[in-house]
This record gives C-alpha cells, sequence and structure tokens, in this order.
C-alpha cells in the first residue's frame, strides 16, 4: 500500500475553496479531496473534516471512478451518492467550498451535497490523499491545477435570469462565483476566463452549472396544479384551470439544491383566467406550531366587466378582512367600502369624475369630517 497527499501550508480564513482537475488516476488509486482545521491521519486514511472521495469499482474495468462526498460534523458522518453514482473522467474539475459557514461539494459545477461547517469558521487546510495498491502513478501527477481560494473577499454576485421553454421567467436572483472568474462581454454574453469559452447559460442546467450558491431567488412555477395537500387549503380549488397561469412562487433568501422556500405564492383560478384565490405561506417555525402559517385571500369577479367586485383576507377567520368595491355605468369605481365580518360596512373611499371622464375628487372616510383630495385638470391633461 502506497500513501501520498498534496496539502497545503496557506489556509483557507473565512470563506474560500480549494479546487483540482482530475489527471491520471490509476486504477487502484483511491483519491480524496478536502478541508480539515487540524492535522492528523489514521491507519491510512487522513481525517479530513470535510472531503470527497473518488475510488474505482471492482467491477468496472474502465480508466474512471466514482464519486462519492463524505459529511463528517463531529458526532455525525454518513455518505451520499451524488446522482447515483457520479462518474469521473480525466479533466473533471472537483471543488470543496466554504460559503458562509456551509461547506458545498461540486464536481464541474453541479452541486453534489453541503453541510454545516462544524469549525465555526476556524482556518482550513487544503489537501489531496492518494492511495495505491500496486500502482506507482499515485501523487501529484494524479491531479493538475489545484487552486485555493483564501480571501474573505473572494466572491462576487451577478444577477441572473432564467427561462423556460416558452421563454417565461422560471427563476431570478443573484449567483455568488468567485472573483473574476466571470465576465460580461461587450457583445453582452457571459464568458468563463478559466477556459476563455462562454458560460454554459444555455443548458437545462443554467445555474447550477456555473454554481450552486444563489442568494435572493425567486422561482416561479406555470402550469403544474398544486400538491393535494395544498388543493385542501384552497375553497375550491379548480386543477383544470392552471394551463399557461403562474400557479406558485416561492422565495430564497438563500438557495442551494435542497433549499426550503422562506415564503411562497400559491394560486387558483377561475375558468376566465382570474386569480380566485391566493394562499401565502411563510415557512416560519412560530408560525407553523401556532397553526398561523398560511394566509388567504379570496376574490370575486363581476362575469360582465371582469370588475373586482369583493375581496376577502381570511375568510371566517378571527382576523378576516373584507373589501368590497362599487363601479358607474362606465366601469369606474365610485366607492370602497371595508368590513370585518361582512354585516357592518364603513366607507372608506368615494371617487367623482369629471363629466368628460377624469377623476375630479377623492372622499377618503365614511364620516361627515373627512379628508378631500382634489385634482384639477388643465387643458393639457396635467393634474395638480
Amino acid at each position: 500500500m502506497t500513501t501520498s497527499s498534496i496539502s497545503s501550508e496557506q489556509q483557507i480564513e473565512g470563506d474560500g475553496f480549494f479546487e483540482i482537475v482530475a489527471n491520471n488516476f490509476e486504477e487502484e488509486t483511491y483519491s480524496m479531496i478536502g478541508l480539515t482545521d487540524y492535522i492528523g491521519t489514521s491507519s491510512y486514511w487522513p481525517n479530513l473534516d470535510f472531503n470527497m472521495y473518488a475510488y474505482k469499482p471492482i467491477n468496472i474495468t474502465e480508466q474512471r471512478r466514482h464519486l462519492i462526498v463524505k459529511l463528517n460534523n463531529n458526532s455525525t458522518s454518513g455518505w451520499i451518492w451524488p446522482s447515483g453514482g457520479t462518474v469521473l473522467n480525466n479533466g473533471d474539475v472537483l471543488r470543496v467550498e466554504r460559503i458562509q459557514n456551509k461547506i458545498y461539494f461540486t464536481h464541474n459545477g453541479n452541486p453534489l451535497g453541503e453541510l454545516i461547517d462544524h469549525t465555526n469558521g476556524a482556518p482550513l487546510r487544503a489537501a489531496v490523499y492518494f492511495v495505491a495498491g500496486s500502482s506507482s502513478n499515485v501523487g501529484e501527477q494524479s491531479v493538475s491545477n489545484p487552486k485555493i481560494g483564501y480571501s474573505t473577499n473572494q466572491y462576487e454576485k451577478f444577477s441572473y435570469t432564467r427561462y423556460d421553454e416558452l421563454g417565461r421567467i422560471s427563476e431570478a436572483g443573484e449567483m455568488n462565483v468567485p472573483q473574476g472568474r466571470y465576465i460580461i462581454n461587450d457583445e453582452g454574453i457571459l464568458i468563463d476566463n478559466t477556459i476563455g469559452q462562454e458560460a454554459g447559460v444555455n443548458t437545462t442546467l443554467y445555474p447550477d452549472n456555473i454554481t450552486s450558491i444563489r442568494s435572493q431567488v425567486t422561482k416561479t412555477t406555470y402550469d403544474l396544479p398544486a400538491t393535494p395537500a395544498l388543493q385542501d387549503l384552497f375553497e375550491d380549488y379548480s386543477a383544470q384551470n392552471t394551463r399557461n397561469r403562474v400557479t406558485n412562487v416561492k422565495y430564497y433568501s438563500t438557495y442551494t439544491s435542497n433549499s426550503i422556500s422562506d415564503n411562497s405564492l400559491h394560486y387558483d383560478y377561475d375558468i376566465h383566467g382570474n386569480v380566485k384565490e391566493m394562499i401565502t405561506h411563510i415557512n416560519d417555525e412560530f408560525l407553523e406550531n401556532s397553526d398561523n402559517a398560511y394566509f388567504s385571500v379570496l376574490y370575486d369577479y363581476d362575469l360582465i366587466s371582469g370588475n373586482v367586485n369583493q375581496v376577502t383576507y381570511q375568510k371566517d377567520k378571527r382576523d378576516q378582512f373584507i373589501h368590497r368595491y362599487e363601479y358607474d355605468a362606465d366601469n369606474r369605481i365610485q366607492y370602497v367600502e371595508t368590513s370585518s365580518d361582512g354585516v357592518v360596512w364603513e366607507k372608506d373611499a368615494q371617487y367623482e369624475y369629471y363629466k368628460h371622464g377624469p377623476l375630479a375628487r377623492v372622499q377618503i372616510g365614511d364620516k361627515k369630517v373627512q379628508e378631500q383630495i382634489m385634482l384639477i385638470l388643465f387643458m393639457d391633461g396635467s393634474k395638480v
């Protein structure tokens, strides 16, 4: 058994990454790339806190390896088989990265797994270890282009937008990428400086193939009806009316492959395509435990004009609140009234118009003492 290693005396303080390119692995070579906050070895495996483990299955004769990710977290450890066993080929890029107290594992930019950084931000040393049987081709010749980033200011943000096959926005947010790795050229094309070519933005893998670390992400789903559990929360869900409609919008303050949204909006439609009901979900432990994580808004429309007649917040709940609207013969809003029980109503606003159409005055309030907003219309159509 032969053991060798490549390690860095340079430590990653704060956020940082360690990256290598797989080169010439021999058939009997086992390798491990990872980060650690201490130096130590067992009989022949190093004690790396966070590592990716590449090995050659005995029943596969080709010169390639499968990757698994080993997760160590003090008292717990585990193995993750990414995508059922990701094949490792020569030229593939492996990266272990710490960002904001999490460790991320990526293979050619695709996320393999993540875990909490139990070192509490301690400086991390990067290392690659090799163990071989009869092979002598083990060590530095098995990898190329080792890179280490240790500056706490090494990341920059790009805003991005992803579209579905119909050109509709399906995801938008900010991606965190290594400083200087990507640029936008004069033609507006995103270029990967490490290869000097266009980054893969026109692929179904985008933006996961660029980075698995994203923030302020909004994901929009079209056409697909709500899950049965969500449908039960609606007053009268119509799954047949979702085609070409936004069915949910989810927001993530920070996003990875297994993130849970901070909040989300879910929609139900009538046969005319109007939003019939909207449910808001806030992912908060206190609200979940108190059965207050979901909020409903119901809409009632005039069948002929399509005007909104009434909006009901939290129907039949303790915090119910209702708006209703009245219109004139020209479909201009005349009154807005509110109620907490649907029985006693208060006039919140009254609208008056010039004879030739434009809004002239708004009276706010239900009592005789009320605020009035006068709108004076000039000949050129401007208002004061």
